[in-house]
């Protein structure tokens, strides 16, 4: 055989792989979405989303369009946005977060890709939040607007509880209770995936125990824990979603100690997460919940706030795949380093609350303790 045709399976193999690597190139720029089959078992399709409501997600992959049913849909990986979308991003993990409230404006109004527009919205409504009371009449208007354009759009149910959360920070309890409701309604119509119920709740316990209302706080945990177990029999068609609403669940118990702490019972508190930890003996979010709580306990207690600072600090160190409990801590790091500051027992108190502050915002803006932290700043 001569070298020429010994030299060709080389040469065909290596067109195949950059064949290979260019297709993967062209599907990461498109992005996928993956799919529940019939055997309810994950199975990627990529392309570029087109359009997205309660009931179908449209897919576009060179010439051809394909609809998926919602209900199938276990997650999406979009893709690039626009180029006023993509910029906001970037603007957004810098934290400047007035470029980034104007380019996700920007963004609202591009059409290509088809997604773009409805999400840039919710990305708006979230940053000009993020910057404050002065802003909530703007992320107020920007969920409107996503409601009046999209109003069957997949993320409805996130830009309902959005609405609740930025109308009670405003004062409007009235709005507030209705979206929530509103939101409640599209779960218990089957409209949304069952997850959505005990998100609500959760969304109207985190707002009123942030309020200082402990007692309608505790109801509402108490309510997404039983929403946890009712949605349990409609997860065996989307048994992605099972630990989504353990996790769910766990957040709603760690509310109800939370708002025993709120009422001053430490050692009702100490008793609830001490047996929290027992129970989750193999689950590193359980423990890493627990340890804060206990750690929480000691803060509240008089003369332990070293002690606090140290419980904050392992589960700071130890849970990093555990991201609500990790912003939980730092937050509590923070709260501990201010208070020590005051007592002349921590050098720099002020500035190490700050920068806890700080890192619990930027790192996970998402969560409650975000929202605490930039509520805290010294």
């Amino acid at each position: 055989m001569s070298l020429a045709h010994r030299a060709q399976p080389a040469r065909v193999a290596a067109v195949l792989a950059l064949a290979l690597a260019l297709d993967g190139v062209a599907a990461a720029q498109q992005g996928s979405i993956t799919v529940l089959n019939r055997e309810r078992k994950p199975a990627p399709q990529s392309g570029t989303v087109i359009s997205e409501t309660l009931a179908t997600v449209k897919l576009q992959r060179g010439e051809s369009e394909r609809s998926y049913d919602t209900k199938d849909v276990s997650a999406i990986s979009y893709g690039p946005g626009s180029a006023a979308y993509e910029s906001g991003l970037k603007a957004l993990a810098t934290n400047d977060l007035a470029n980034a409230e104007s380019l996700f404006a920007q963004a609202a109004g591009d059409s290509q890709p088809g997604w773009v527009a409805a999400h840039a919205l919710l990305r708006q409504a979230e940053v000009a939040a993020r910057r404050g009371p002065t802003r909530l009449a703007q992320a107020r208007e920007a969920i409107e607007q996503f409601l009046k354009r999209f109003p069957e759009h997949r993320l409805l149910p996130q830009a309902l509880l959005d609405k609740a959360r930025y109308a009670f920070l405003a004062g409007d309890a009235a709005t507030s209770n209705a979206a929530v409701s509103q939101a409640q309604q599209l779960a218990k119509d089957g409209k949304v995936t069952p997850d959505w119920s005990v998100r609500a709740h959760l969304v109207l316990a985190d707002l009123h125990l942030d309020a200082g209302d402990a007692k309608a706080a505790s109801t509402a945990y108490a309510a997404a824990e039983q929403a946890a177990q009712a949605a349990q029999p409609g997860l065996a068609d989307r048994p992605d979603l099972v630990p989504a609403v353990a996790d769910l669940s766990l957040s709603a118990r760690v509310g109800t100690a939370s708002c025993m702490l709120a009422g001053g019972d430490l050692a009702g508190a100490r008793a609830y997460y001490s047996k929290l930890a027992g129970d989750g003996k193999d689950r590193a979010d359980v423990q890493a919940a627990a340890a804060n709580g206990l750690a929480e306990c000691d803060f509240r207690d008089k003369g332990r706030l070293k002690e606090a600072q140290l419980g904050f600090a392992r589960t700071a160190v130890t849970a990093f795949s555990v991201p609500s409990e990790r912003a939980r801590a730092l937050y509590f790091l923070g709260r501990c380093a201010e208070e020590l500051g005051k007592q002349n027992a921590e050098p720099d108190g002020r500035q190490k609350a700050a920068a806890y502050f700080k890192e619990v915002a930027d790192r996970y803006p998402s969560t409650r303790w975000a929202r605490l932290a930039q509520q805290t700043k010294p």
